[in-house]
């Protein structure tokens, strides 16, 4: 009986991680666009640079 316990919590699993990956891919879309390109917003304040650590 135990091991029945342990292949229906494995089933369960398997299920859980595929629904989160689907989540997971959705609000993906939805932070990058519908095409997979990433978003441009015009008002960022964004800059990007090179640095070196010096310490």
């Amino acid at each position: 009986m135990e091991r029945e316990n342990i292949n229906e919590i494995d089933r369960l699993t398997g299920e859980l991680q595929k629904a989160s990956y689907k989540m997971s891919e959705q609000l993906y879309r939805q932070a990058s666009g519908s095409d997979g390109q990433a978003s441009q917003n015009s008002g960022d304040d964004v800059i990007d640079a090179d640095y070196n650590d010096v310490a």
